[in-house]
Protein backbone atom coordinates (compact mmCIF):
# COMPACT_ATOMS: atom_id res chain seq x y z
CA UNK A 1 0.00 0.00 0.00
CA UNK A 2 1.72 3.45 -1.21
CA UNK A 3 2.09 6.50 1.65
CA UNK A 4 3.69 9.25 0.69
CA UNK A 5 4.81 12.79 1.47
CA UNK A 6 6.26 15.27 -1.27
CA UNK A 7 7.04 18.73 -0.52
CA UNK A 8 5.26 21.94 -2.22
CA UNK A 9 6.64 24.45 -1.67
CA UNK A 10 9.22 26.80 1.04
CA UNK A 11 6.76 27.16 3.87
CA UNK A 12 7.87 23.61 5.19
CA UNK A 13 4.20 22.17 4.18
CA UNK A 14 3.78 18.61 2.68
CA UNK A 15 1.28 16.93 0.43
CA UNK A 16 0.53 13.81 1.43
CA UNK A 17 -0.99 10.58 -0.24
CA UNK A 18 -2.73 7.20 0.53
CA UNK A 19 -4.00 4.80 -1.12
CA UNK A 20 -6.24 3.32 1.13
CA UNK A 21 -7.99 6.82 2.14
CA UNK A 22 -7.39 8.39 -0.82
CA UNK A 23 -7.68 6.49 -4.01
CA UNK A 24 -11.40 5.87 -3.59
CA UNK A 25 -11.55 9.45 -4.16
CA UNK A 26 -9.99 10.20 -7.01
CA UNK A 27 -12.01 11.97 -9.88
CA UNK A 28 -11.27 9.45 -13.26
CA UNK A 29 -9.76 11.36 -16.44
CA UNK A 30 -12.10 9.25 -18.56
CA UNK A 31 -12.85 5.74 -19.39
CA UNK A 32 -10.82 2.88 -21.48
CA UNK A 33 -12.48 -0.05 -23.10
CA UNK A 34 -10.10 -2.98 -23.17
CA UNK A 35 -10.51 -6.14 -24.95
CA UNK A 36 -8.10 -9.05 -24.64
CA UNK A 37 -8.31 -12.67 -24.72
CA UNK A 38 -11.76 -12.59 -25.99
CA UNK A 39 -12.28 -10.40 -22.69
CA UNK A 40 -14.05 -6.79 -22.80
CA UNK A 41 -14.47 -4.65 -20.34
CA UNK A 42 -14.38 -1.45 -19.07
CA UNK A 43 -11.71 0.65 -16.32
CA UNK A 44 -11.32 4.38 -15.22
CA UNK A 45 -8.81 6.17 -16.09
CA UNK A 46 -6.82 7.55 -13.13
CA UNK A 47 -3.70 9.20 -12.53
CA UNK A 48 -2.41 9.67 -16.24
CA UNK A 49 -3.53 9.35 -19.89
CA UNK A 50 -0.77 8.92 -22.55
CA UNK A 51 -2.28 8.88 -26.21
CA UNK A 52 -0.56 6.22 -28.90
CA UNK A 53 0.89 7.11 -31.81
CA UNK A 54 -2.27 7.49 -34.16
CA UNK A 55 -2.86 4.78 -36.65
CA UNK A 56 -2.05 1.72 -34.50
CA UNK A 57 -3.24 -1.19 -35.28
CA UNK A 58 -5.56 -3.41 -33.53
CA UNK A 59 -4.94 -1.55 -30.29
CA UNK A 60 -6.47 -3.98 -27.52
CA UNK A 61 -7.54 -0.58 -25.50
CA UNK A 62 -9.21 2.17 -26.49
CA UNK A 63 -10.11 5.90 -24.86
CA UNK A 64 -13.39 7.10 -24.40
CA UNK A 65 -13.15 9.05 -27.29
CA UNK A 66 -12.09 6.31 -29.12
CA UNK A 67 -8.32 6.92 -29.30
CA UNK A 68 -5.83 3.77 -29.16
CA UNK A 69 -4.93 3.33 -25.29
CA UNK A 70 -2.60 0.27 -25.54
CA UNK A 71 -1.32 -2.31 -28.21
CA UNK A 72 0.67 -5.21 -28.32
CA UNK A 73 3.24 -4.81 -31.46
CA UNK A 74 6.14 -7.30 -32.59
CA UNK A 75 9.05 -5.99 -31.87
CA UNK A 76 12.92 -8.22 -32.89
CA UNK A 77 12.21 -11.58 -31.33
CA UNK A 78 9.45 -10.11 -29.09
CA UNK A 79 6.71 -7.89 -28.45
CA UNK A 80 6.09 -4.45 -26.67
CA UNK A 81 2.93 -4.40 -24.71
CA UNK A 82 2.06 -0.59 -24.22
CA UNK A 83 -0.85 1.16 -22.00
CA UNK A 84 -1.37 4.60 -22.19
CA UNK A 85 -2.87 4.72 -18.90
CA UNK A 86 -2.66 3.06 -15.43
CA UNK A 87 -4.75 -0.62 -15.06
CA UNK A 88 -3.56 -1.13 -10.82
CA UNK A 89 -4.63 2.15 -10.17
CA UNK A 90 -8.33 1.56 -11.62
CA UNK A 91 -8.10 -1.88 -10.07
CA UNK A 92 -7.41 -0.24 -6.39
CA UNK A 93 -9.77 2.00 -6.68
CA UNK A 94 -12.45 -0.80 -8.16
CA UNK A 95 -11.79 -2.44 -5.32
CA UNK A 96 -13.44 -0.18 -2.94
CA UNK A 97 -11.05 0.96 0.09
CA UNK A 98 -12.69 1.53 3.56
CA UNK A 99 -10.35 3.95 5.32
CA UNK A 100 -10.46 1.59 9.04
CA UNK A 101 -11.07 -2.04 7.85
CA UNK A 102 -9.94 -4.42 5.31
CA UNK A 103 -12.82 -5.60 3.26
CA UNK A 104 -11.84 -4.38 -0.33
CA UNK A 105 -13.23 -7.21 -2.78
CA UNK A 106 -10.59 -6.86 -6.03
CA UNK A 107 -11.94 -7.52 -9.48
CA UNK A 108 -10.67 -10.17 -11.77
CA UNK A 109 -10.63 -7.32 -14.90
CA UNK A 110 -7.68 -5.62 -14.17
CA UNK A 111 -5.87 -8.68 -13.67
CA UNK A 112 -5.94 -9.72 -17.28
CA UNK A 113 -3.48 -6.79 -18.10
CA UNK A 114 -0.96 -8.11 -16.15
CA UNK A 115 -1.53 -11.40 -17.03
CA UNK A 116 -0.98 -10.33 -20.82
CA UNK A 117 2.62 -9.62 -19.91
CA UNK A 118 3.10 -12.51 -18.04
CA UNK A 119 1.55 -15.12 -20.92
CA UNK A 120 3.44 -13.09 -23.56
CA UNK A 121 6.83 -13.78 -21.60
CA UNK A 122 5.71 -17.79 -20.87
CA UNK A 123 6.14 -16.99 -17.11
CA UNK A 124 4.83 -20.11 -14.76
CA UNK A 125 4.88 -19.12 -11.11
CA UNK A 126 7.35 -21.35 -8.51
CA UNK A 127 3.54 -21.27 -6.64
CA UNK A 128 0.08 -20.97 -8.34
CA UNK A 129 -3.35 -20.82 -5.86
CA UNK A 130 -6.50 -22.44 -6.93
CA UNK A 131 -8.50 -19.27 -4.95
CA UNK A 132 -6.77 -15.33 -7.20
CA UNK A 133 -5.71 -12.65 -4.52
CA UNK A 134 -4.20 -15.57 -2.27
CA UNK A 135 -0.58 -14.13 -2.72
CA UNK A 136 1.96 -16.37 -2.33
CA UNK A 137 5.87 -16.36 -1.43
CA UNK A 138 8.12 -19.11 -1.93
CA UNK A 139 11.50 -19.46 0.03
CA UNK A 140 13.70 -21.95 -0.56
CA UNK A 141 17.17 -23.15 0.97
CA UNK A 142 19.33 -25.84 -0.20
CA UNK A 143 17.27 -28.32 2.13
CA UNK A 144 13.83 -27.32 1.95
CA UNK A 145 11.18 -24.18 1.62
CA UNK A 146 8.97 -22.33 3.27
CA UNK A 147 5.82 -21.23 1.41
CA UNK A 148 4.02 -17.87 2.74
CA UNK A 149 0.52 -17.46 1.85
CA UNK A 150 -1.77 -14.39 2.73
CA UNK A 151 -5.44 -14.03 2.07
CA UNK A 152 -6.87 -10.99 0.72
CA UNK A 153 -10.26 -12.09 -0.12
CA UNK A 154 -10.57 -11.62 4.09
CA UNK A 155 -12.66 -15.11 3.79
CA UNK A 156 -12.12 -18.01 5.04
CA UNK A 157 -10.97 -20.60 2.12
CA UNK A 158 -11.91 -24.00 3.10
CA UNK A 159 -9.89 -25.70 0.83
CA UNK A 160 -6.82 -24.34 -0.77
CA UNK A 161 -4.86 -25.99 -3.51
CA UNK A 162 -1.10 -24.86 -4.48
CA UNK A 163 1.06 -26.04 -7.22
CA UNK A 164 4.07 -25.49 -5.91
CA UNK A 165 7.79 -26.13 -7.87
CA UNK A 166 9.12 -27.56 -5.07
CA UNK A 167 10.43 -30.78 -6.46
CA UNK A 168 11.56 -33.64 -3.60
CA UNK A 169 9.56 -32.15 -0.87
CA UNK A 170 7.70 -35.37 0.81
CA UNK A 171 6.56 -33.35 4.07
CA UNK A 172 4.42 -30.31 4.34
CA UNK A 173 4.15 -28.14 8.24
CA UNK A 174 1.85 -25.71 8.44
CA UNK A 175 2.92 -23.12 10.76
CA UNK A 176 -1.05 -22.27 12.15
CA UNK A 177 -1.49 -25.95 12.47
CA UNK A 178 -3.89 -26.88 9.87
CA UNK A 179 -3.77 -30.14 8.66
CA UNK A 180 -2.09 -30.33 4.30
CA UNK A 181 -2.44 -32.89 2.01
CA UNK A 182 0.80 -32.99 -0.07
CA UNK A 183 0.79 -34.72 -3.26
CA UNK A 184 3.45 -35.03 -5.69
CA UNK A 185 3.12 -33.63 -9.14
CA UNK A 186 5.89 -33.69 -12.12
CA UNK A 187 7.55 -30.78 -11.06
CA UNK A 188 7.17 -30.35 -7.48
CA UNK A 189 4.30 -31.04 -5.33
CA UNK A 190 0.45 -29.62 -5.05
CA UNK A 191 -0.95 -28.80 -1.48
CA UNK A 192 -4.01 -28.68 0.14
CA UNK A 193 -5.41 -27.34 2.87
CA UNK A 194 -8.08 -24.63 4.45
CA UNK A 195 -6.69 -21.23 4.95
CA UNK A 196 -7.74 -18.35 7.14
CA UNK A 197 -5.76 -15.12 7.21
CA UNK A 198 -2.27 -16.02 6.84
CA UNK A 199 0.15 -19.60 6.95
CA UNK A 200 3.81 -20.81 6.28
CA UNK A 201 3.59 -24.06 4.53
CA UNK A 202 6.99 -26.02 5.75
CA UNK A 203 8.25 -28.48 2.93
CA UNK A 204 11.26 -30.99 3.65
CA UNK A 205 12.76 -33.53 1.54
Amino acid sequence: MSHYQKYNGDGGEYDTYNERTDLPTVKPVGKVSVNVAGRKFDLPVIGARLNLRPGVAKPIATFDDGTAAGAVVSYGKGQVIGLGFMPMLAYGQLAGFKPTTLEEKWPAQPREMVKLALTAAKINPVAKCSTPVVETSLLTVTNGSALVLANYTYQSVPSLTVDVKAPGMTKATSTEGKPVKLTKTADGVRLELPLEWTDIIVLQK
